[in-house]
């Protein structure tokens, strides 16, 4: 089984244009420290399916260890 964090982005109470199109945020593996920020659910699952694909090797595809916040 593998563990992932998945913090998606809302709007702070009275943020001008409301709710964004599709979802957004931030998908961290826990296993290896690795993520990378997402826009859309294609590209969340992409994340998914590229870490359980190179989990063979130990590392997530395409993916940099998350030391900080994204800027």
């Amino acid at each position: 089984m593998q563990t992932f964090l998945v913090r998606i982005w809302t709007p702070a109470a009275g943020e001008a244009g409301g709710v964004p199109a599709g979802i957004r945020g931030v998908v961290e593996h826990v296993g290896s420290r690795q993520g990378r920020p997402f826009e859309g659910e294609h590209d969340l699952v992409r994340f998914f399916q590229d870490c359980l694909h190179g989990h063979q090797e130990g590392i997530c595809i395409d993916a940099a260890p998350m030391d900080s916040e994204p800027g």
